[in-house]
């Protein structure tokens, strides 16, 4: 398994570079009030159902600020900048 050190968001990948998901991290971001730190159910579940599940290989399309076009088992998928940034990736070992 990689370390915590070679972890990096999916929004740090460019354009065709390939990596596997290897965790989804909780927390929904600043300006969410009581419910900070929480990562709904339904959203992980969304994520699982979409294929978006650590093990698996993503490879970033394209992006710009503030979307992002990524392919998964070879669906494409456009998501946003909070999401991609939850979506913690390695690259994988030879």
């Amino acid at each position: 398994m990689d370390s915590i050190d070679d972890l990096f968001p999916l929004s740090d990948l460019s354009e065709g570079e390939e990596a596997i998901i290897r965790e989804i991290k909780e927390g929904m971001g600043k300006g969410h009030g009581k419910r900070k730190g929480l990562f709904r159910q339904e959203y992980k579940k969304r994520l699982c159902d979409l294929g978006l599940i650590p093990g698996t290989s993503v490879r970033m399309l394209s992006h710009n600020n503030h979307t992002y076009l990524i392919e998964v088992r070879g669906v494409r998928y456009g998501v946003g900048r909070g999401l991609v940034n939850k979506i913690m990736v390695s690259y994988e070992k030879d």
